[in-house]
């Protein structure tokens, strides 16, 4: 079986434009200490707060995005 689409592309130049692609989409990094700055963790504003952990959390979600996208390009190289 031929690894050759119709386009005349293989399977892994298709995977590896396809993966490309999405990595440019992926937003960057929020930059923690600018919303700290900007909304400060404060007893009378407990929504900086879970503003703040969000933020970290969803920068954790977009790390393992990039590191595995990363790690799909190179093994299709």
């Amino acid at each position: 079986q031929s690894s050759t689409s119709v386009s005349g592309k293989s399977k892994e130049d298709l995977l590896a434009g396809l993966t490309a692609d999405i990595a440019a989409k992926v937003p960057s990094l929020f930059d923690i200490e600018l919303a700290l700055h900007k909304y400060p963790v404060l007893y009378e504003e407990s929504m900086n707060t879970v503003l703040c952990q969000e933020m970290v959390r969803f920068n954790r979600l977009i790390e393992v995005i990039q590191s595995t996208l990363s790690d799909l390009l190179k093994a299709l190289k």
